[in-house]
């Protein structure tokens, strides 16, 4: 246990970070790949520009994952119908596929830590963490 309770947190990100960098290697990514696998899972048709935003890379390294991705099957860059100069990225039906499965498997992960709480300490773990992200 942290002595305090910033160090609390800050190992709490750290674990989510190793635990979504494994699940990546377990379906054949690295992190920044399986970051935007989950981005574009959670809002399709994102524009290139946007998806280098959330996922914080520079312009060469999101051309890099977005390649890979491209290579792999996983995704499709489509070019806006609005504006030929703008280009949005889609997964492919396999990418879609990895992604749900992937994200069910992270899913049952934290239900099964949820679920070894008790049920006043789960209640309390929800309300903290709807505090911090109303805070952050």
């Amino acid at each position: 246990m942290c002595p305090f309770p910033l160090d609390s947190i800050v190992s709490v990100f750290s674990n989510i970070a190793l635990a979504k960098e494994a699940m990546a290697k377990e379906v054949g990514l690295n992190l920044s790949q399986y970051l935007a696998l989950s981005v574009l899972g959670a809002k399709p048709n994102v524009s290139c520009k946007d998806l280098r935003k959330c996922l914080d890379l520079p312009g060469s390294s999101a051309t890099f994952v977005l390649d890979s991705l491209e290579e792999k099957g996983l995704i499709a860059r489509v070019q806006s119908k609005h504006d030929r100069r703008q280009w949005f990225i889609e997964l492919t039906p396999e990418g879609r596929n990895l992604c749900r499965d992937a994200m069910m498997t992270e899913t049952e992960r934290i239900q099964a830590v949820l679920d070894s709480l008790s049920e006043e300490d789960r209640a309390a773990f929800v309300k903290i963490c709807s505090m911090l992200g109303d805070a952050l």
